[in-house]
């Protein structure tokens, strides 16, 4: 609830909101998302945005990765995503207003996130095509043996969201 109410009180962009559930969706999976990723956004660069937040919302975990050429962001921890995740299922209002409707539980939350990114054309760039491949080999992978069968009830929506990637990628 604290990671929730620091969400929903300090970051009333539209436009944040939607980047910090990207990166709570990612952090679940021990992924940092990289910059290109985020949304591009209206004046200010969202990452710089971002930036701007950390300090005003330290219950989040956002935390900013320096590589050698990408910046990424994520979570401190990817328990606070899935708090995050969790939290914003149960707010219908919230949910409704990030575009997420349709999400059945927090766990077919997560998916529709991972779905939502996996189409963005920004993934057929050289530079994220590691990224792009992960969502195949390992994000909507469904392999009990393996230990990734939690997307297992959305197979049918996983193999579509395979379909909408970009082109380059299919």
């Amino acid at each position: 609830a604290w990671v929730y109410r620091q969400f929903k009180d300090t970051v009333a962009d539209p436009e944040l909101r939607a980047a910090i559930i990207s990166i709570a969706a990612f952090s679940t999976e021990r992924l940092p998302l990289p910059d290109a990723m985020l949304p591009l956004g209206k004046g200010w660069p969202v990452s710089e945005r971002l930036a701007d937040l950390q300090g005003q919302a330290g219950a989040l975990g956002l935390m900013r990765i320096r590589g050698e050429r990408e910046r990424y962001w994520a979570l401190i921890h990817d328990i606070l995503g899935r708090f995050l995740l969790t939290s914003l299922f149960y707010d219908r209002e919230a949910l409704e207003a990030l575009g997420f409707g349709d999400a059945q539980n927090p766990e077919h939350l997560r998916f529709l996130v991972f779905c939502r990114l996996s189409t963005l054309p920004v993934l057929e760039r050289p530079d994220l095509r590691e990224i792009a491949d992960g969502f195949a080999i390992s994000i909507f992978k469904i392999d009990p043996a393996h230990g990734h069968s939690t997307f297992a009830p959305y197979w049918r929506e996983a193999l579509t969201a395979l379909d909408q990637m970009p082109r380059s990628l299919r």
